[in-house]
């Protein structure tokens, strides 16, 4: 069957994905990664499947960020409001206190999809050091899992996957406390674990005490921290780990080049960088790149 050129309807574009945070998660997670891919042995299979779990993990990732973003609108909408009309406790009258329900439920949509992000992330280890996904069910035990089968089960092929093995289980474990700490918050909130978190901490106030100072009362996760400062934390962290994870991940499917993490407090900086392996040697000779940093 022949195709009209002069017919635009036989023309079709479709969008694969909309970055609502002007670049970050499509330069992180998206455009690095496929561009990782494409210096692989990976076959054309595997790579159109592992293009759509980096679809989705950043998908996932982008629940996050929208969740962060309305917790932090209607917050903001709260303060106001109750800074326009505050409480004075030197009044006789009854003290009304607005529901944090929004807020509240912002935080738990919040928590779920941060570990929805990590369950789709270790899928990355069956395309890469060949675990099998009956296994990575999820990101079990806090990590404990993840590292129980990368040390049991990674085998010599491909060639670096046990040393990127051990690296995956080092990040892990240097990260552990933020991650645990955030998975226990999503089980209070999800299972009630602990008594869970009570909607009725999630309030906004502004009170006129009785000696005239006014003070402003938000959501906090205890007395030291602000769920909303937690949230912000939270993200930057679980995006910089992710990233490191996938990029020592692929790495692995690639034995021709080498790859480099680059710090940097640039949130639209993406933080690998893949050399060619001959490009590499030159520039140790050189003086040009420290071996230390290189991840081969």
């Amino acid at each position: 069957m022949e195709i009209d050129a002069t017919n635009l309807q036989n023309l079709a574009q479709r969008q694969m994905f909309e970055d609502p945070s002007g670049g970050i998660f499509n330069k992180r997670l998206m455009l690095q990664f496929f561009m990782m891919t494409q210096n692989t042995n990976m076959t054309e299979k595997e790579r159109g499947d592992v293009f759509d779990l980096l679809h989705v993990t950043t998908l996932k990732f982008v629940s996050v960020w929208t969740h962060d973003q309305r917790f932090d609108k209607r917050e903001r909408e709260m303060i106001a409001a109750a800074e326009a009309d505050p409480i004075d406790r030197c009044k006789n009258v009854p003290m009304r206190f607005a529901t944090g329900q929004d807020v509240y439920i912002e935080w738990d949509g919040f928590l779920v999809q941060c570990k929805s992000v990590l369950d789709y992330m270790v899928k990355i280890l069956h395309y890469t050091v060949g675990l099998i996904f009956s296994g990575l069910t999820s990101f079990k035990d806090d990590g404990n899992g993840i590292i129980k089968l990368l040390k049991g089960n990674v085998g010599k092929n491909p060639p670096g996957a046990r040393k990127a093995a051990q690296l995956l289980i080092k990040h892990i474990l240097a990260n552990q406390d933020w991650l645990k700490g955030m998975i226990e918050a999503r089980d209070r909130m999800n299972h009630f674990q602990h008594g869970g978190m009570s909607p009725m901490s999630f309030g906004v106030a502004s009170i006129i005490e009785r000696d005239g100072i006014q003070t402003l009362h938000r959501a906090r996760v205890n007395p030291n921290q602000l769920v909303k400062d937690v949230m912000t934390t939270l993200m930057n962290n679980l995006l910089e780990f992710i990233e490191y994870f996938l990029g020592i991940s692929i790495a692995v499917r690639a034995p021709d080049y080498a790859v480099q993490w680059n710090a940097s407090d640039d949130p639209m900086q993406a933080r690998w960088e893949m050399i060619h392996g001959a490009i590499v040697e030159h520039m140790i000779k050189t003086g040009q790149l420290d071996p230390n940093k290189i991840r081969t």
